[in-house]
This record gives C-alpha cells, sequence and structure tokens, in this order.
C-alpha cells in the first residue's frame, strides 16, 4: 500500500500541472490508486483490520480515496474490482472508522474525506448513515485547528511533554545508580567550556566535535 502510494505522491501534482498532458501519467497514478486499494480491502482489512494500522497509513486512505473522488470518479463497465469514486469513498470512511475507535484523530481525517466527497459531488451510499450520523452526535463540528492538529502540530503525532510527565521525578537518579551497578562507566565531566575549547584551535575542534555517550566513554 505505501508503495503503490509513493509513486502516486510522485506523479499526482503532475495531474494539475499547467501546460502538462496528464493522459502521460493518469493510467499510471491509477492503476496504483486502485492497486492500493484492493490490497486494503481485501488483505490488510481482511486479516487485519484497520483498527491498529499506523498512522501514516491513515493519512494514505485518505489521499488515495480523495484522489480517486476528484480524478477518477467514474470506472469501466463490467468491472467489479475497479473502484469509482463512491466506492472508494466508502472504504476509506469504513477503514477511519475502524481506527477512530483507538486512534480518534481518525475522526478528522473521517471528516476531510467526507468533505471531499461533497466538493467532487458524490452520492455517497446510505450504508454510511450511521457512520456520519453518530459522529455527528459524538462531536457536531470540526474546526480547521482540529485539522492543523492532526495533520501538522507535533503534539499529535509526537507527544514529547505528555511523555515526559509520566516519568519518574527520579528517573535521573535511578540511570546513573542502575547504570553503574551494570557496570557500564559514566562520562567524565568536561572541565573545560565552550569558550575555552574555541581559544585552543588545535584541541576546541576535536572537543567540539566529539559526542559523549551516556554510558560509555569509549
Amino acid at each position: 500500500i505505501l508503495y503503490d502510494y509513493s509513486v502516486i505522491q510522485l506523479l499526482c501534482p503532475l495531474l494539475d500541472l499547467e501546460d502538462f498532458r496528464p493522459r502521460l501519467v493518469e493510467e499510471v497514478v491509477w492503476t496504483h490508486a486502485q492497486h492500493a486499494l484492493l490490497l486494503l480491502e481485501r488483505h490488510y482489512r481482511l486479516h487485519y483490520t484497520c483498527r491498529y494500522q499506523p498512522a501514516l497509513q491513515m493519512f494514505v486512505v485518505l489521499n488515495i480515496c480523495h484522489l480517486i473522488a476528484r480524478f477518477f470518479p467514474a470506472k469501466p463497465p463490467n468491472d467489479s474490482d475497479i473502484k469509482d469514486g463512491s466506492e472508494a469513498v466508502t472504504i476509506g470512511l469504513e477503514a477511519l472508522q475502524e481506527s477512530n475507535i483507538g486512534f480518534p484523530a481518525a475522526g478528522a481525517l473521517q471528516e476531510l474525506l467526507r468533505r471531499s466527497a461533497a466538493a467532487c459531488s458524490l452520492r455517497l451510499p446510505q450504508s454510511l448513515d450511521y457512520l456520519i450520523t453518530r459522529q455527528r452526535n459524538a462531536r457536531p463540528t470540526y474546526s480547521y485547528h482540529d485539522f492543523i492538529d492532526v495533520c501538522t502540530r507535533p503534539s499529535c503525532h509526537q507527544p514529547l511533554w505528555a511523555v515526559r510527565e509520566k516519568f519518574d521525578s527520579k528517573f535521573a537518579e535511578d540511570w546513573y545508580s542502575q547504570s553503574q551497578e551494570l557496570g557500564n562507566r559514566l562520562p567524565r565531566p568536561v572541565r573545560q567550556t565552550p569558550r575555552e575549547l574555541l581559544s585552543e584551535p588545535d584541541r576546541g575542534v576535536q572537543h567540539l566535535m566529539q559526542i559523549w555517550n551516556l554510558l560509555n566513554t569509549n
């Protein structure tokens, strides 16, 4: 799935490029998008479900479904394996709903995909009414701040401050004491300041470029 999306991500900007003939890349982009949905529906969801899919794959599902809805909303007749815009959005919403159970940020991605379908004038099947209705009851609207939180702000995918708050107050002391008990030598304290090191051109650069290991001075 990620490999197919890497090809799509590389060629997709050419579909909107002025003075460029989209037919040169349409078939490649369309083929990889359809193959990614096939893998998601018939292999990944069948064996693993999407509840525990990584966050990166959630964005991949969102973007692939949006791509099909925008550029390839129709499909050739008599080919059930090919997904049109409505079918692609349906698969995406259901996959993100499974992820939303354990990763609430997927709800904002669901809303982005629903808005993409509305912007492309796609009619979604009635089977999705329970997803949209339940989502609106739980949280009536998603603001642009919610979308920014999910897509750009580090607190959503890299909660460093929240992790630090969970550390015990004696974590640093235990680290040093247990390191010595396990036979690991602590780094020697650097007695010279950076200003003093800069005054020694021969040795200063070597010391400034040296990275001390927390547990081993070698």
